[in-house]
């Protein structure tokens, strides 16, 4: 783990080794997330994700596919509760454009 001592509060700032713990903390989310996958084809699409089951979850319990609205789907990769806020997000926006 590293030791950060307040210096990963903003990712403008370096700690006293130059480090920017910030950005650190992003490439680990990205070596630790699993990969996403989109194909576009002539009469539709393919989504395709790698699940990886972690000690004592339920592998059934990670959604990574998410349809936001009848024309938009979502594959997500990395962080998932991450990808849980944005989708929710785009949900509202695809239903507030439904909406006007």
């Amino acid at each position: 783990m590293m030791a950060s001592r307040g210096y990963d509060m903003t990712p403008t700032m370096y700690s006293p080794d130059g480090r920017i713990y910030q950005v650190e903390y992003a490439i680990e989310t990205v070596k630790r997330g699993t990969l996403a996958i989109g194909i576009q084809a002539k009469d539709g699409v393919v989504i395709a994700v790698e699940e990886k089951a972690r000690d004592l979850q339920v592998p059934e319990s990670t959604q990574k596919i998410f349809q936001v609205d009848d024309h938009i789907g979502v594959a997500a990769a990395g962080y998932i509760p991450d990808a849980r806020v944005q989708v929710d997000s785009a949900r509202f926006f695809a239903q507030s454009n439904k909406l006007t």
